[in-house]
């Protein structure tokens, strides 16, 4: 017979030989032989030598010759009368002509189902005895991982305690029923392979319930002589989540060393484009001219932002985080985005929890609120609604199901907020990524695919959960949860004043012909005395001349030789009094908060805008 039909058969359910019209066997798959082959009764190479009633043997005979002579397959019913029982076989007989010749017949036999384990003889009974009076099954049984044994036929011969815990009772049952919900064979099926090579192998495996088992394989016999194949499962569905977790921190750690990496000089570089072209907007009176230069101006901001929200998506870890009140935080919010709300967008709010408070850092959260509320808006461009909630989820009710990150347990309970809109909802496919960074789906709309990776990063450092409920067509809903904080939130640190209208003497300094000169130019036209130096030498002699003349320094912080924080040591060190603001495109936490214990009044991040650099000088200018 061809290779590919004794392949298909040995692995095969039924029993099914190959025969010539006389009866002599040429081929019989496991089944078969496990089936009717005598005890210790030689090879079974023909009909007679089977475990079968004369009148049986018979029959076949002459539905064997039937076939042979007419050349059409035939389908009938024996009882076998194997030891005693009288089990019931529907059968086919089926010629094979190949390269236009008789290659013989083919018997096929389907039975009832495979019995139980010892309930026939010539099976592998001697697995129930060893289970039962072995310490070896008694191990087993106990096994914290699931283990079973499966025959050549697909039945499984073997099931331990962990197993039965999972799928239920197994013996007998086709193990693609039990384990993959399947109503015919796996397309592909590791475990024979353990048949054909007689040695263990490894491979994974998803059930139909979506638990991940790493499963190991390994050749086993019953006392009979019978193969089997034993398979032990790992279940490692956790293991994998932990491995995405992990994965996701080291991708945040790689984005942050780059983003560190550039923010300083890419932000740096923005800051003349930004004041230049800001400059040139406001004293252009030609329309056609002044049109392109805002386009710029904004792609100039859009390309800061881009910057800053790398920038926060990785820098989570070391953001300080305090007791907050999330209602007026959320309220304050819906003010500033009302403003801008497209007309054919309706805005519902219901905040509840308004004693409650949570740990998060107060600009972060505000952070993560607007870039959902724009993301609701993004959605919804010929209109719809936008619905935000806040309200006590003190049992953490819902099942995890779309869960991006694992619970976190509080005896105070949780605090739910959700945010929901009426657009084009999210495809399935695209669910899970919408939280990488530089995914997007709104490219035309100027997405950029920051916004949620950035909420990600945030609810994940604020120890909180987010999923996702979204259909094409009819809109999307996130909904994060945050355990409660115990103690109560604390008022916000009070600014300082901003400075009377008189004429202040400033020091700039900064490594940057551009930044330099631009910063200079929009402070002068704020009515500003300003001196500038072009690095930290040149800054601290000026200020060594008369340490008391400046009411203010602006020093960029990574200048080369000395930085500004250096060089602000050593002004503080000639004047206690000094006041000085350090201007950068990045800082790490660490930094910022040493340099602050040291003096250094605030941080301007670049690129900010004229408006924003004026506003700052004159809040410290006091």
């Amino acid at each position: 017979m061809p290779s590919d039909f004794q392949q298909f058969a040995r692995h095969s359910a039924d029993a099914l030989a190959s025969l010539t019209a006389d009866g002599r066997i040429l081929f019989a798959n496991p089944r078969f032989v496990g089936l009717f082959a005598q005890d210790g009764g030689g090879p079974a190479d023909c009909l007679d030598r089977l475990q079968l009633s004369p009148e049986v043997i018979a029959l076949l005979l002459d539905h064997l010759r039937m076939v042979h002579q007419s050349g059409a397959e035939n389908e009938f019913s024996i009882q076998s009368g194997i030891c005693g029982a009288d089990e019931v076989f529907d059968c086919r007989i089926v010629p094979v002509i190949r390269s236009g010749h008789d290659a013989g017949l083919i018997l096929e036999l389907k039975g009832p189902k495979a019995p139980a384990i010892g309930d026939r003889q010539g099976h592998p009974a001697a697995v129930t005895p060893c289970r039962e009076g072995d310490n070896f099954f008694r191990v087993l049984d106990k096994f914290p991982a699931f283990v079973y044994m499966q025959r050549k036929d697909y039945t499984v011969a073997y099931a331990n305690e962990k197993v039965r815990d999972l799928y239920g009772e197994t013996e007998s049952r086709l193990c693609y029923e039990v384990f993959a919900g399947r109503s015919t064979p796996c397309p592909v099926c590791p475990t024979f392979e353990v048949f054909d090579i007689g040695r263990s192998i490894e491979w994974e495996f998803v059930d139909e319930k979506n638990r991940t088992f790493r499963i190991y394989d390994y050749p086993f016999a019953a006392e009979t002589g019978e193969p089997l194949v034993m398979e032990l499962g790992i279940d490692v569905t956790d293991l994998k989540r932990v491995e995405k977790e992990l994965f996701q921190a080291q991708k945040l750690r790689a984005i942050g060393v780059l983003a560190a990496g550039l923010a300083h000089d890419l932000n740096n570089n923005l800051v003349p484009i930004i004041f230049n072209i800001d400059h040139a907007v406001a004293r252009i009176s030609d329309p056609d001219a002044a049109e392109p230069l805002s386009e710029a101006l904004q792609a100039a901001y859009r390309a800061a932002r881009l910057v800053e929200q790398v920038l926060e998506y990785s820098r989570q870890q070391a953001v300080s985080r305090a007791p907050l009140h999330l209602v007026p935080l959320i309220e304050a919010s819906l003010s500033a985005f009302r403003r801008t709300l497209n007309a054919d967008i309706r805005l519902n709010a219901r905040l509840d929890a308004a004693h409650d408070c949570i740990s998060a850092n107060p600009a972060q959260m505000q952070q993560l609120i607007s870039n959902l509320l724009r993301n609701a808006e993004q959605a919804m461009p010929d209109g719809g609604t936008i619905s935000i909630s806040l309200q006590d989820n003190d049992d953490h009710d819902d099942d995890g199901a779309g869960d991006f990150f694992p619970h976190t347990e509080s005896d105070m309970g949780a605090l739910r907020l959700t945010i929901r809109d009426t657009g084009s909802g999210i495809a399935a496919e695209n669910v899970e990524q919408i939280f990488e960074p530089f995914f997007t789906t709104k490219k035309s709309r100027g997405g950029t695919g920051m916004g949620l990776a950035v909420v990600y990063s945030i609810v994940s450092g604020s120890r909180g959960t987010i999923r996702v409920e979204s259909e094409p067509g009819k809109g999307s809903t996130f909904i994060l949860d945050f355990p409660k904080s115990v103690r109560p939130a604390t008022a916000p640190a009070a600014q300082p004043c901003a400075a009377p209208g008189e004429r202040q003497r400033l020091l700039v300094v900064d490594d940057d012909p551009g930044a330099l000169s631009a910063m200079a130019r929009t402070l002068r036209q704020a009515r500003f005395e300003v001196e500038t130096a072009v690095n930290a030498e040149d800054g601290f002699c000026k200020f060594a001349r008369d340490p008391g003349r400046f009411g203010l320094i602006l020093a960029d912080q990574s200048m080369p030789g000395t930085s500004g924080i250096e060089m602000s040591a050593k002004m503080r060190a000639l004047d206690k009094k000094a006041r000085i603001i350090i201007c950068t495109g990045y800082v790490q936490p660490a930094l910022e908060k040493s340099a602050r214990r040291q003096g250094i009044l605030d941080f301007a991040i670049k690129p900010m805008s004229p408006a924003a650099l004026v506003e700052l000088v004159r809040r410290y200018c006091a």
